[in-house]
């Protein structure tokens, strides 16, 4: 038996949506850079790639934190404490932030012309943060917001979504 989500976990997990289509514009420039151009088009394709990087980042940033905020303390003892599932979500959360960070230290060093395995080179943490990400995402919406929305009392649910509120306030 399926149980609809509380409205906390139906907001995060709404909060993919947006990040999940801007991650995969990211993932397809980053896998076809290279595919054609010059070395001028590859310095702009990778400076567009920063760019389009920059503003997701500030969205996953915004995610990231009310989930560690928020959602991961209230079940991080119920699931296991260390050894659990919310330590994984942490992990990847940190692992991807880990494939942004190379990719902007790679960037750092990208001038007005690169050459084409240079810049596959660069690229390739985009890609692989889509894949952290992606399957981090998957995990969330058919793993742990269900197992937390039974798991949760509903007066902790509620206390959830007043958090959130107040976070979305904040903005």
């Amino acid at each position: 038996m399926h149980k609809d989500l509380s409205p906390a976990f139906e907001q995060l997990k709404n909060e993919h949506g947006p990040l999940r289509q801007l991650m995969e514009e990211l993932y397809e420039q980053a896998v076809t850079m290279g595919k054609t151009g010059d070395e001028k088009s590859y310095a702009q394709s990778l400076h567009s790639l920063e760019e389009k990087v920059d503003s997701f980042l500030l969205m996953l940033e915004t995610h990231a934190e009310r989930e560690e905020s928020f959602f991961f303390p209230m079940i991080f003892e119920l699931t296991g404490g260390e050894n659990g599932p919310i330590a994984v979500m942490e992990e990847e959360h940190r692992e991807a932030k880990q494939h942004f960070v190379h990719f902007k230290e790679k960037m750092s060093t990208v001038g007005v012309t690169i050459d084409k395995n240079s810049a596959i080179m660069t690229a390739d943490p985009v890609a692989k943060a889509y894949v952290v990400l992606s399957d981090h995402f998957m995990k969330e919406e058919m793993v742990l917001f269900p197992m937390a929305n039974q798991l949760l009392v509903e007066e902790q649910k509620d206390e959830l979504q007043r958090q959130l509120m107040k976070a979305d306030r904040k903005k």
